[in-house]
Parts: C-alpha cells; sequence; structure tokens
C-alpha cells in the first residue's frame, strides 16, 4: 500500500503520536509477506529530524508493544519494527545518556521473538555505522562481551550490508565479530543448538561472511579455519557461504580450496 510522505511529514511536525501510529498499521501492507520497508524507512527519517525527546518518548513506547498486542503479522508489529530504526537514525543526535536509553531499546528489540522485530534493529544499527562506523564498532564491543545468541545474530546481520563495508577493516571487523559469534554458537551443548535462538544466529552466518569475504579474502584463512571444525553446523554454515555467487566466482580457487577441506 503506498502512503503519502506530506501526511507523514505533518503528523510528525504536529506531534501527533497517535494519528501517526494509526497511519503506519493502516499502511503497514501486514498481514501480508512484505511489511511496508519504504514507510518504515521515511518515518524514521523523518522522525530523526523531529523533537528529539518527543520522538524518543514515542519510539520507546512502541518498542515495548510485545507479541500479544503486535503480533509478528498484525499490522502493529510495523510500530516495534519502526522503532527500532528510527533509534538508530536519532544515534548521532544524542548525548550519553539518551545512547544508553537508545542502546536498551536495540537491546529489547534484538532479543524479540518476533523476527520483523530483530530485522528492525539489524537496520537500526546499520543506520548507526552509516552515520558513524567507530560508533558502530563501539557498539558491537559493548555487546561481545556478554552478548545472547540473538544479540550476536543482530550485529552479524547489522555487519553484513555491503554499503557498510567500504574497506577492508570493516569486514576484518565483521569476520572477527562472526568467529565470535561462531564460538558462542559452538560452545552451546548440541541439543541447545536445536532452539530457534541459534538457528537464527546460524543462518546469519550462513551468508554474512561470504559478505564479508567479498571485502576482505584474507578472510579465507579464517573461513577455512571453520572448515577444519569438526562439527556439523559450522560445516553447514562454510557450505551455506560457499553456495553465494558472491564469493564463487570471484574466488573460484579458495572457495574449491575450503570445499576440499569439508569433502577430505
Amino acid at each position: 500500500m503506498s502512503f503519502d510522505r506530506e501526511q507523514l511529514q505533518k503528523l510528525i511536525d504536529h506531534e501527533d503520536g497517535d494519528a501517526l501510529q494509526l497511519y503506519l498499521q493502516a499502511h503497514s501492507n501486514l498481514p501480508g509477506p512484505r511489511g511496508n520497508l519504504e514507510l518504515a524507512a521515511d518515518t524514521a527519517d523523518l522522525l530523526a529530524a523531529s523533537d528529539l525527546d518527543w520522538a524518543m518518548d514515542l519510539i520507546d513506547g512502541w518498542s515495548r508493544l510485545g507479541e500479544l498486542r503486535a503480533g509478528g503479522n498484525a499490522p502493529e508489529v510495523m510500530l516495534p519494527f519502526t522503532a527500532a530504526q528510527t533509534a538508530g537514525a536519532l544515534w548521532s543526535r544524542a548525548d550519553h545518556d539518551r545512547r544508553m536509553l537508545l542502546e536498551e531499546l536495540l537491546h529489547r528489540g534484538a532479543n524479540d521473538s518476533r523476527w520483523r522485530v530483530r530485522e528492525g534493529v539489524a537496520m537500526g544499527m546499520q543506520r548507526i555505522g552509516f552515520a558513524c562506523f567507530d560508533d558502530l564498532r563501539d557498539l558491537t564491543n559493548r555487546w561481545s562481551a556478554q552478548a545472547t545468541l540473538l544479540e550476536w545474530r543482530a550485529i552479524v546481520a547489522a555487519l553484513a550490508e555491503p554499503p557498510l563495508l567500504i574497506d577492508r577493516s570493516r569486514a576484518e571487523l565483521g569476520i572477527d565479530r562472526s568467529c565470535l559469534a561462531l564460538e558462542a554458537l559452538l560452545s552451546l551443548p548440541a541439543n541447545q543448538r536445536a532452539s530457534g535462538d541459534a538457528r537464527g544466529l546460524r543462518a546469519a552466518l550462513g551468508y554474512a561472511i561470504s559478505v564479508f569475504l567479498v571485502v576482505d579474502p584474507d578472510g579465507f584463512a579464517d573461513f577455512e579455519k571453520i572448515a577444519r571444525i569438526p562439527n556439523k553446523d559450522a560445516q553447514w554454515i562454510v557450505r551455506d557461504n560457499l553456495k553465494k555467487a558472491r564469493i564463487a566466482k570471484r574466488y573460484p580457487d579458495e572457495c574449491a580450496h575450503v570445499s576440499g577441506i569439508l569433502n577430505g
């Protein structure tokens, strides 16, 4: 469903949170296979230019809408999804105390049971990175110390955004975080690696490493180490990345070598 950006701007200019909430739900494209990503992105952009404290209060309330009120495919889930993106959009304007609140919002969203909300967090973190990659680097450093599986998933998914990876150092960070995330996954007993959280992290690692390798082929040394781990989850991650044309076409010899390790 299309939307009127001028109407959206007007609702935000008037700080009419109730009407804005209804507008987002009405134009969410939900229930359905694809939510209105453009509406969420534009709302985050416009809120980022609005009164900071009003916007923060608004998205804090949206982020606290649980699954009972905003199910995973219901129009209401558009609100916490948009809130997570807006948190990233507001980051550059926020002082230290406000950033702590925004980070808390992202933490909640990263551990949410709804995949749309978790995707919103990854997008919000990417917005932080586009504004200042050092801020995203610092954020992933803080989270890495005691990250849950879903927080690892958010870190990996946020970094695996090709437009963010403008140099090798950024891709190297992604590979490093992927290796740490894999360590966290493999530290679990086998029966716990079948949980939804573990599967979500495994799926992210199954594509993200190839994104980083495109920019930093030196990362194949770490990729080879993963291929040598005698563990079915690690080997699944390697195989899934090897299927990606982005590295299979660009680095056929390196991919063949890693495949040989798996099949040797």
